[in-house]
């Protein structure tokens, strides 16, 4: 009931009128069962305000910089002495030490010594165990430009503390390779440009409501923050064979930020790293 309340609370503070009238509708239905529950669902000026303030400050303070280029998926802040803290995370537990002296004490043993206390909490694993939760504790951040297609996949996770960047054609668009291998390369280019120009026409007036006209193709920026445990979870499940080859790639290119700086908790995880032919087959 409580996070029927929330959504409901962030359907009618959205700035599209066509979302504010779809929370009147489910809280109407809604309110023929759990009444009580979403008495207090309303617009909340609270989210209003601040979302137009925070676009002010951010065309004020950034709004003349021309961005840089990014692509694909960047790893902007990963934790220090991730295995010192995961492997006192793991020992806390069975201790009776306070955390801060269970970290020292890992700290002043051999590098070998924390691997084996990291190794030993996820050595058991089966095929289908999750990870044990000392590994929620080690959180990382990763910027990701993706088509908004996979980015309706990837946002499902919702382990995750996601912050989006609005839709528009600024950053481009993914060519699907069966349009270049089947020789629609032109045709689809034509589309997408038809598109971002439909897209200028409206934005001016219909700052929100123009991004309806931009296919899934177009790219969207998004930080993404996970701790390691749901990162596990969501490797092994985006590079999955069945997955779709937009967030395959994105999953693949996570791991391999990972590995870049922690190669040795990156070992762990379970990915997919192959390239298939009808993957999904």
């Amino acid at each position: 009931g409580r996070a029927l309340e929330h959504l409901l609370t962030k359907m009618f503070s959205h700035p599209l009128p066509e979302v504010r009238e779809l929370a009147a509708l489910m809280k109407a239905e809604a309110q023929h069962v759990i009444p009580t529950l979403i008495k207090y669902a309303a617009p909340n000026a609270y989210m209003q305000e601040t979302a137009k303030a925070v676009a002010a400050l951010a065309a004020e303070v950034a709004g003349q910089i021309e961005p840089a280029r990014t692509s694909g998926v960047r790893l902007v802040r990963a934790p220090e002495e991730a295995e010192a803290h995961l492997a006192a995370a793991i020992l806390y537990t069975a201790s009776r030490l306070p955390y801060d002296q269970v970290l020292e004490e890992v700290r002043c043993r051999p590098r070998e010594v924390r691997e084996r206390i990291i190794t030993e909490y996820l050595a058991r694993r089966g095929p289908h165990d999750a990870p044990l939760r000392a590994l929620e504790h080690l959180t990382y951040t990763f910027e990701i430009l993706v088509d908004f297609g996979a980015y309706r996949d990837l946002h499902r996770h919702r382990m995750a503390t996601q912050l989006r960047q609005p839709l528009t054609p600024e950053h481009g668009y993914e060519m699907p390779k069966e349009a270049e291998r089947y020789g629609f390369a032109a045709l689809f280019r034509e589309g997408m440009a038809r598109a971002a120009e439909a897209y200028s026409a409206l934005a001016p007036q219909f700052p929100e409501e123009a991004a309806y006209v931009l296919p899934l193709a177009t790219r969207v920026r998004v930080l993404f923050t996970w701790n390691l445990r749901e990162l596990h979870h969501f490797i092994a499940l985006r590079s999955s064979r069945q997955g779709h080859p937009a967030y395959r790639r994105i999953a693949q290119e996570t791991y391999r930020e990972l590995h870049r700086v922690h190669p040795f908790l990156a070992s762990f995880v379970r990915v997919d790293l192959k390239d298939y032919d009808l993957a999904r087959a």
